[in-house]
């Protein structure tokens, strides 16, 4: 029986490589460490495509949110400058309360996406 190639001509390093995650993993063979990397490389794969989707969700959340606040700032100027019937302190007090809190969750998120 001839000897079998299983080396694949690859280099000492990516050989040393191959032997550690064989140890590691428990695999008996090269095979079953390939098939592991190809496995690997496939859900890589798969999570940068739903990286890219919720980025893009992500994203037109982020402009349903700009239309939002722009249209609390036209309520809350409509407010401050054609007041009702002495009820607007209210209803202008919490309407610049609830713009305050989307600002801060926007500072937040723009934050975190720096840091990623």
């Amino acid at each position: 029986m001839s000897k079998v190639n299983t080396s694949f001509y690859l280099k000492p390093h990516t050989l040393s490589f191959i032997n550690k995650l064989k140890i590691d993993k428990g695999f008996s063979s090269n095979a079953q460490v390939i098939e592991f990397l190809v496995e690997s490389f496939n859900q890589a794969k798969q999570n940068d495509i739903l990286l890219q989707k919720i980025l893009k969700k992500e994203k037109y959340v982020d402009k349903q949110l700009q239309i939002i606040m722009r249209m609390n700032e036209n309520i809350l100027n409509a407010l401050k400058y054609n007041p009702t019937n002495g009820k607007e302190k209210h209803i202008f007090d919490y309407a610049l309360y609830a713009k305050q809190e989307i600002e801060k969750e926007n500072r937040i998120k723009q934050l975190e996406r720096r840091t990623i």
